[in-house]
């Protein structure tokens, strides 16, 4: 096999894993018999970040040990948790969820606050969690809160997502021109 045709194999194979791994994660978990060692493998080995499909988002108390298996199984090394809300109250309560997450499993979790928490998750074995919002209204009041949300472990921040902010229109706002 010629280097070119080495390298089209890699990629394609590449290329298979990746768009499985990005459309089924948690199905990728309990099917890799129907793949070939290499992908396998490669799925095995790379970091998943799962952006918004959150397992773990019920207010109905921490997940269930079966969810935290699934997850673990699923080879996800990070979450993306909103825990954005309407209120200042309720976004510190959100936050109070993902700290209660990891202080009752840290074996299972740890809150990603940089690039290297989410290489040490893979290695350890644990499922990153990275604390999002998805809402800003809350901070319309007192945009300083930024920098204590930031301090609290939030690293991501979207400024609009349905409703209209001090910080944008989402995309549920209707504009009409005139």
């Amino acid at each position: 096999m010629t280097q070119t045709n080495s390298r089209r194999s890699f990629l394609a194979t590449l290329g298979r894993a990746l768009l499985f791994a990005q459309v089924a994660p948690r199905l990728f978990a309990e099917s890799t018999a129907q793949f070939s060692p290499d992908i396998a493998d490669l799925y095995r080995k790379s970091i998943v970040i799962d952006t918004l499909c959150s397992p773990f988002t019920s207010d109905e108390g921490l997940p269930d040990p079966a969810t935290i298996a699934s997850v673990r199984r699923s080879g996800i090394t990070a979450i993306n948790f909103t825990v954005s809300a309407p209120t200042f109250e309720g976004t510190v309560e959100n936050l109070a969820y993902v700290d209660a997450l990891v202080e009752q499993s840290p074996d299972v979790f740890t809150i990603v606050r940089l690039y290297s928490d989410i290489d040490r998750a893979k290695r350890e074995g644990k499922i990153g969690i990275m604390p999002d919002f998805q809402y800003t209204g809350f901070l319309e009041a007192d945009p300083s809160r930024i920098e204590t949300f930031r301090q609290l472990g939030v690293r991501i921040m979207q400024l609009t997502y349905n409703n209209r902010s001090t910080f944008g229109d989402g995309c549920l706002v209707l504009i009409t021109w005139k």
